[in-house]
């Protein structure tokens, strides 16, 4: 385990509301794994493109199957829709076929272009803790594990950009 995993991990159980860096693949995929093993009812992703250096990390991948079969529900949305090769889809999508786990891929392919033009991503676990990446062309973000605040504005956006994306594939079928 990784001390950058370690520390996160100690100021999740802490109830610690430190903002953390977290510009390298590898501390975001340990982050990310930290979310889907101490989830108890949801994480929800909105980000480019589920990157394989981060999202394909064999312990997140782990994590994430563990988070599904407790029936932590997993909500996902990408800006570019879902890559063909994406380990963490197919993974999780397997484990989503079990009838406990609630995962949902929201959109397959690519987002209106409003949506898309959106420069920010972000992972919440639960109604605490949260990544946000202010620019998705710029691998640079940062996070806290314990700000109630900051995920209740961003799960807000997250339902809005659910609403859109379901009126826009309602207007796109008539």
């Amino acid at each position: 385990m990784s001390e950058y995993r370690e520390a996160f991990e100690r100021l999740w159980n802490a109830g610690a509301t430190d903002i953390v860096p977290n510009s390298k693949s590898e501390h975001a995929a340990d982050l990310i794994s930290v979310f889907f093993q101490k989830a108890s009812s949801r994480v929800q992703i909105f980000c480019k493109n589920l990157a394989p250096t981060v999202y394909d990390s064999d312990e997140l991948l782990f994590n994430a199957i563990s988070a599904a079969n407790r029936r932590v529900k997993i909500e996902v949305i990408t800006q570019e829709g879902i890559p063909d090769n994406s380990k963490f889809c197919k993974e999780l999508e397997s484990a989503g076929k079990e009838p406990s786990a609630l995962v949902n891929f929201i959109n397959r392919t690519s987002l209106p272009a409003s949506m898309n033009e959106l420069e920010f991503n972000f992972i919440i676990a639960d109604d605490h803790a949260y990544r946000f990446e202010p620019d998705r062309n710029n691998f640079s973000a940062f996070a806290c594990a314990n700000d109630k605040e900051k995920v209740k504005i961003l799960s807000s956006i997250f339902d809005k950009l659910k609403e859109v994306i379901i009126l826009h594939a309602a207007s796109a079928a008539s």
